[in-house]
């Protein structure tokens, strides 16, 4: 890796500009012009491998354009990688976006009845109690108050991440470190697993297939669910840690409140194992233009 953690920029930065459809009727003159010009001179930092961007007016994409390289041009690539360049329509694992998509589904289930925010988590998984868990509801996770942000007890393993039952299991083991609605702390390990097997419990359904069926086919998505099919795992664009080592203290509460440091984090995330798995707070794989929807 070189020891600045920049990507190579290139000299002429058209020549590695994707542009999709966009409509400026109505818009600002320049105004998307001045975006996009940001865009490019964050580009130019060299801290991103890549930038997608797609902004729509008034129901409109005035802005579709991406900047970069999708394989071969991050901090570890050797200096004689294939470079590939990015286009609109590459896809990206977007980590905790994922998180405002699982909200919407969760909501979606709570208007039509399904169950009820204040509901305790304990009626729909059974050993979700000790330590005080029995008195948390949907609520307390959905707002990151269930007083369970980090994963106590052995490690759990990640081969078993789409394990259900493996899943229940760990997750009635955890023990609070504060009682469920004190305080608000980022739930960045166990969020996603407890609301996935919530909203299984709940429903008797995957939340991968609910969003799925119930969203994103009638839109007509391509992407945007938890995970891909193993079939499209080449063509993920992978991720790289970039830029300096972070100060030990900031490292340290962030390798607490992810459970590993970036070093570790972002290669298991370009993984097959953690591309195909279904973790409703990070799996999700999309592109800017149908996260901008």
């Amino acid at each position: 890796m070189r020891p600045s953690g920049r990507v190579r920029v290139p000299a002429d930065l058209d020549a590695a500009t994707d542009i999709g459809a966009e409509h400026r009727s109505g818009l600002s003159p320049g105004a998307a012009d001045r975006i996009w010009e940001a865009a490019r001179h964050w580009y130019a930092a060299g801290m991103h491998p890549a930038i997608q961007v797609c902004i729509r007016y008034d129901g409109r994409v005035v802005l579709n354009r991406a900047i970069g390289h999708a394989r071969g041009n991050g901090p570890a690539d050797p200096p004689d990688a294939e470079q590939v360049p990015v286009r609109t329509s590459t896809p990206y694992c977007v980590y905790s976006a994922a998180k405002a998509i699982t909200t919407t589904v969760v909501h979606m289930l709570v208007e039509r009845g399904d169950f009820s925010l204040d509901d305790r988590v304990c009626d729909y998984l059974p050993r979700y109690t000790g330590h005080g868990k029995e008195r948390t509801t949907i609520r307390h996770v959905m707002t990151h108050s269930a007083g369970v942000p980090l994963a106590t007890g052995p490690r759990p393993d990640l081969k078993r991440m789409n394990d259900s039952a493996y899943a229940r299991e760990k997750l009635g083991e955890l023990k609070p470190i504060h009682p469920p609605g004190l305080m608000h702390i980022y739930h960045g390990v166990t969020w996603g697993p407890l609301v996935r097997e919530i909203v299984s419990a709940a429903t008797g359904r995957d939340i991968r297939e609910i969003l799925a069926t119930e969203i994103l086919e009638p839109l007509g998505f391509r992407w945007t669910n938890y995970g891909v099919a193993e079939a499209d795992v080449p063509l993920v664009a992978p991720s790289s840690v970039t830029g300096k080592p972070l100060p030990a203290p900031a490292a340290a509460a962030l390798k607490m409140a992810l459970g590993g440091s970036m070093q570790r984090i972002i290669p298991f995330s370009n993984t097959p194992m953690f591309l195909t798995s279904v973790v409703p707070s990070s799996s999700t794989v999309s592109t800017a233009d149908e996260l901008s929807r």
